[in-house]
């Protein structure tokens, strides 16, 4: 996938901030043979993006966001009973630049693991009986580590905080 995204707010008819994303997504997903009744794909994904506003709204710093991750899915039946799981690990790295001030960050460099597994009993046709376990991890996007000012589209004054770390969720 490739976006190359751009929208200019204009004020009193002339452009006062231009924002542009430019960037470029890539995935490869192979499906294996089975393996001891495991069936399942594993893969890599890739991602980059060049995150830009210039002007008087500017409330982000110029951004280069490479994010990288490998996945795995497999799942096994037994008899009426179908076990699922499936993992994905990413490293992302956020690096700012900007000539001003107010955006003088370091650079983020993260790592997140989620895993979930699950268990399908069939006990009838038409009808199942599920239990799922889930561990997820989320990385925080430039916005949320680096905005500075105020955003008028919203009307709200964003801060980020360059020292944020993954969220994490279990379900």
């Amino acid at each position: 996938g490739y976006t190359d995204y751009q929208h200019d707010e204009v004020e009193n008819g002339e452009n006062a901030t231009s924002f542009k994303n430019k960037g470029y997504d890539a995935r490869v997903e192979l499906t294996h043979q089975p393996i001891a009744g495991l069936n399942g794909v594993v893969g890599l994904q890739y991602s980059h993006s060049d995150f830009r506003a210039d002007g008087a709204e500017a409330f982000l710093p110029q951004t280069i966001t490479r994010n990288i991750s490998a996945f795995f899915l497999e799942h096994y039946q037994w008899q009426d009973i179908r076990f699922e799981l499936g993992t994905r690990h990413e490293w992302q790295q956020v690096n700012p630049s900007s000539p001003l001030a107010k955006f003088s960050q370091a650079s983020s460099d993260l790592n997140a693991t989620s895993a979930a597994g699950s268990a399908l009993w069939q006990f009838k046709p038409d009808y199942a009986l599920v239990l799922s376990l889930a561990h997820s991890e989320r990385l925080p996007n430039a916005q949320e580590l680096y905005a500075n000012g105020p955003h008028f589209a919203t009307v709200t004054y964003e801060t980020g905080n360059a020292n944020l770390a993954k969220e994490k969720s279990n379900n």
